[in-house]
């Protein structure tokens, strides 16, 4: 079984020698299509022994990721950017799946990470591996998509154990102006086709949330719940108003709007936080602790292709019950939630309010 990178790059010489090196001592080829680099990008990659393609740069990131496609020769592609990367290990275990798998396509989850780190506890997730057969293709200027010969969308298995780890927002400031530039230039173009287009409405609307714009994202992402209301992207777009709409205070808006989202998923624990949170800001605390109770027994979703924050099951809601109990002076249950919370992530300041809480509850003469 041979393995292919695909790759589509420009001036990218800054995280190519951190995510290349691993890339090309545990896939079969590297496909690097350049379009326009001035850097040392290509450089690089060639000492790495990339075989390097150039493309000029249309507005179309379809386009060029098919360029790629037409270089690659193994029997399995993967395509990524230059700011993802995968660790030996799991490269490794990819390797393993492939060699036996008789799927078409796998999705793999996306973890939003600091520059030169492997932490985090969100991920979404995209197509990111399948064979390489005759017609497969992207389609879509922005957020491309992968598409069978047919002309429908590719779809594939869930692979939740082989992560990857973007780190894209390290950005230096020129650089990321250019970029969401870029986004909303092409994004607009594809509007201008297709008015009814909600992919290009929601990624619309999340480069206006990133660029400050919230009034005009917030539009946005009602423009993505009004044409396609059942649709796993609603249910993101909905999370993100709800959070809005709460940073305003307009918390019974918010609270109809996480109903909505949990009548589509009834297992989507951030959302039952959100409403906890809401409860103790309005000092209902009561219903506040049954909510968090009710988060804390969720399960993650086994083939969640949206995505999720773990901490929305684990540390979250617990820490969430602990400070609600707090807020009614059960110091004990407090103490008991938080110490769960910690166990699942080790939060230094939650250890120091731990060690206080102790003090307090063994001065009162309470026991654990």
């Amino acid at each position: 079984m041979k393995l292919s990178v695909c790759m589509i790059v420009k001036n990218e010489e800054k995280v190519l020698e951190k995510t290349l090196p691993l890339l090309a001592k545990k896939v079969d080829e590297i496909v690097l299509v350049d379009t326009g680099s001035t850097d040392n990008t290509i450089e690089i990659a060639k000492k790495l022994g990339a075989k390097i393609h150039t493309f000029s740069w249309i507005d179309d990131f379809s386009a060029a990721r098919n360029e790629s496609l037409k270089h690659a020769l193994g029997d399995w592609i993967i395509w990524v950017d230059a700011d993802e990367f995968i660790n030996e290990k799991t490269l490794d275990t990819l390797r393993q799946i492939l060699e036996k798998s008789d799927k078409e396509a796998y999705y793999l989850p996306i973890y939003q990470a600091q520059f030169g780190t492997e932490e985090g506890s969100r991920f979404y997730s995209r197509l990111k591996v399948f064979k390489n057969n005759k017609g497969i293709h992207f389609g879509r200027s922005f957020n491309e998509q992968v598409y069978a010969a047919s002309g429908e969308l590719l779809k594939g298995e869930f692979l939740q154990d082989i992560k990857v780890f973007h780190w894209g927002k390290d950005l230096g400031e020129e650089k990321a102006k250019e970029k969401k530039e870029r986004n909303f230039r092409i994004l607009k173009e594809a509007l201008q086709k297709d008015q009814n287009d909600f992919h290009c409405h929601f990624l619309l609307a999340n480069n206006y949330f990133d660029v400050g714009d919230k009034t005009t994202a917030f539009s946005e992402y009602s423009t993505v719940v009004s044409i396609a209301p059942k649709d796993p992207i609603s249910v993101v777009s909905r999370m993100r108003m709800s959070k809005m709409l709460m940073e305003q205070s307009k918390y019974a808006q918010a609270f109809e709007t996480l109903k909505e989202v949990i009548a589509l998923e009834p297992f989507n624990a951030e959302a039952y936080n959100m409403m906890g949170v809401i409860y103790l800001f309005t000092k209902q605390t009561k219903d506040a602790i049954h909510v968090f109770e009710h988060a804390s027994k969720l399960s993650p979703p086994k083939n969640a292709l949206n995505g999720f924050n773990i901490k929305d099951y684990t540390y979250f809601p617990h820490f969430y019950l602990g400070s609600a109990y707090l807020m009614g002076q059960k110091k004990q249950d407090a103490l008991r939630e938080f110490t769960i919370a910690y166990d699942f992530y080790p939060d230094p300041k939650l250890k120091a309010r731990i060690e206080q809480l102790k003090k307090e509850v063994d001065s009162n003469g309470e026991h654990l």
